[in-house]
């Protein structure tokens, strides 16, 4: 569409050309402004000019006498040929306050749209709108866009809206009938419109919301698509337009290392009616974040996100880590230490076993803070103290956190909030870095058969190991992660039992979701981000004497289900070899740039040896039974 710029000038005292001159009495003259019918016309229409004298003036002294407007059209610097007539000297009477030109358009003779400067001046004379912009074409051209969007892209798996637009109001309804090119378009698409419709008066119309189609074929690529759009009215046309229909998955990378296979937005935190109120204003909140519902019973709590999950998973429970303090959330209120500490009352106490304190002493307000940007930072520092369990030495060189949920039946006073059990998919976003040498960060479960009578003991009680990232002088450095399961009992030379593994080299130090479906009694998925790394079943450990039948994870075997941990793995055999308590508290087995960091030191300097999560989220299939009785301190399970 080109548009014409007429531009109605003022000339101070000087006329366009000697002839164009009038005879003025004294006086101040008033001065004029110019309006427009319409600054879009087509062929065969006529533009009108008004001109009258600006009434806002209240300084002008002039006894009226005749005077004369003039006109001039250009486009592109030259006069313009769009015009059947275009009168160039008008006079104005000195009985009127107001007069109208017209110019009308020319029936045919050219196409597209053109831009028109229209001019106006009278010698001497202020003007109010001497210059305008007015575009001149063969039709009225009606526009499709997506709305509130700078551009025609639309992305797989989100909806967006249609709107057709003119520049002034339409003279009556249009029905505008819109078409693709190819079929196969509409594939693409649920909800397209085949019309849309401007009402008389209005210069937009808008559809309903489009789902741009999921395409779940194993090539990513995106789509143009060509409409072409027909309005049944021979002033108008309709601009055909292009839509590109971008598939989401095609900017993600290796399913193994990027976590948007399994969130396309993973940083996004879920929160609950239960923590709304205090959430939006917390300092963790984020726009974007996603009001979530959860229950024990399949099918009634929120649907997974992710297309290919959510028919089979909803959502049971979520430790979110927002920046929320008090029972009933996530933290503390700062402490002597400067932490805001996991909150012991909402489902978390220390893994204080003697077996974690072998290596050093555990203590969580020390070594855990739920920061203000919404996760959980566990650490451990060259920081003496001492051990409360037993025997011998318990002087040690180093402190740690070490944590646990869900011990259902091991005591009232720590909250067991989630009962995990066949049909639970466990979902953990984190992230390890620092100088990791000699540590072994993990996120696992271990059955709750181990904890309550009659007791089991490991590895009879199961254990899945979600994700394992051992660094040291035995197994070496690197980005190697290990995800295993343990189970059946010791053989008789008292080192063997079932423990089929995978071990996978991704990059630990950036946020990746490690996971693990328990799907039932008899299957156990593994996977990084969005990969399936591995499926056990009772079979996949061979048979360590006999013991292959000794699957422990199941609601039979543990039918208070599993517990989960995070813990540092400090000074651990596996990547250190076996190191005397004295060898450990010299700290020959850590980096350099670990030993020399204070306390103090260890709370922000990136040497720090650290395991940070971001959430950690709990879905449930159809094969889910929460069973118990338990008891359980179940008034304290609001954590999202």
């Amino acid at each position: 569409m080109k548009k014409l710029f007429i531009f109605l000038g003022f000339f101070g005292m000087v006329a366009c050309s000697d002839d164009k001159t009038e005879d003025l009495l004294s006086g101040q003259r008033s001065p004029l402004e110019v309006t427009l019918n319409s600054t879009s016309l087509c062929r065969g229409e006529t533009l009108t000019a008004t001109i009258r004298f600006d009434a806002t003036d209240e300084n002008a002294v002039e006894e009226r006498k005749d005077f004369q407007l003039y006109f001039e059209s250009l486009e592109n610097g030259a006069p313009s040929e769009l015009f059947a007539e275009f009168p160039a000297e008008v006079t104005f009477p000195a009985d009127q306050e107001q007069i109208t030109v017209d110019f009308p358009i020319k029936e045919s003779g050219f196409t597209g749209e053109h831009t028109v400067k229209l001019w106006v001046s009278a010698e001497g004379r202020a003007i109010t709108g001497a210059a305008q912009t007015i575009t001149v074409s063969d039709y009225h051209y009606i526009t499709v866009s997506v709305k509130d969007a700078t551009s025609m892209d639309v992305v797989e798996g989100r909806t967006f809206v249609l709107q057709a637009q003119i520049a002034e109001p339409a003279q009556a309804d249009l029905d505008i009938a819109i078409a693709p090119e190819n079929e196969a378009a509409k594939g693409d698409f649920e909800n397209f419109p085949s019309t849309l419709t401007i009402a008389k008066g209005e210069t937009v119309a808008e559809s309903a919301e489009i789902t741009v189609s999921w395409d779940d074929g194993e090539t990513q690529e995106d789509h143009d698509w060509n409409f072409a759009a027909t309005v049944g009215n021979d002033k108008y046309a309709v601009k055909p337009f292009t839509i590109t229909r971008i598939d989401a998955d095609l900017a993600k990378g290796d399913r193994l290392l990027d976590e948007r296979w399994v969130y396309d937005n993973p940083d996004q935190a879920f929160y609950s009616t239960n923590t709304a109120a205090k959430y939006l204003t917390c300092p963790s909140y984020k726009e974007g974040d996603v009001l979530m519902g959860k229950s024990t019973v399949y099918g009634e709590g929120s649907k997974h996100p992710n297309r290919n999950l959510a028919d089979t998973w909803t959502l049971l429970n979520a430790y979110e880590f927002h920046a929320i303090e008090g029972r009933l959330y996530s933290r503390m209120a700062k402490n002597s230490y400067g932490n805001c500490p996991l909150l012991t009352a909402n489902g978390w106490a220390a893994q204080d076993t003697q077996t974690i304190q072998e290596t050093c002493y555990v203590n969580n307000d020390k070594f855990t803070n739920v920061t203000d940007d919404g996760y959980l930072r566990m650490w451990a520092a060259n920081d003496p103290g001492t051990v409360t369990v037993g025997t011998g030495d318990k002087t040690r060189t180093f402190g740690a956190a070490a944590l646990y949920a869900n011990k259902i039946g091991k005591n009232s006073t720590v909250p067991q909030s989630v009962v995990i059990r066949e049909g639970t998919r466990i979902e953990v976003r984190a992230r390890i870095r620092g100088a990791q040498y000699g540590f072994n960060y993990a996120i696992w479960m271990m059955g709750n058969s181990n904890e309550v009578a009659p007791t089991k003991t490991w590895p009879y009680c199961g254990e899945i190991d979600i994700m394992e990232y051992p660094q040291g002088k035995v197994v070496g450095t690197g980005t190697t992660v290990h995800q295993t399961l343990h189970y059946g009992n010791v053989s008789e030379d008292g080192a063997s039992h079932a423990n089929p593994t995978v071990n996978k080299s991704i990059q630990p130090s950036e946020w990746n979701i490690y996971w693990v479906e328990i799907v039932d009694g008899n299957t156990i998925n593994v996977g990084i981000n969005g990969k399936t790394t591995a499926t056990f079943t009772p079979g996949s450990g061979g048979d360590f004497g006999g013991f292959a039948q000794d699957w422990p994870f199941t609601n039979e075997a543990n039918p208070t289900g599993f517990h989960l941990l995070l813990t540092a793995g400090l000074a651990g055999e596996w990547q250190c070899g076996p190191l005397s308590l004295e060898e450990v508290n010299a700290g020959g087995w850590a980096a350099s740039e670990f030993l020399s960091l204070t306390y103090e030191q260890t709370k922000s300097d990136e040497n720090t040896p650290r395991m940070e999560i971001d959430w950690i989220r709990l879905w449930i299939n159809e094969n889910y039974d929460f069973g118990g009785p338990y008891t359980m301190n179940t008034e304290k399970n609001a954590f999202f």
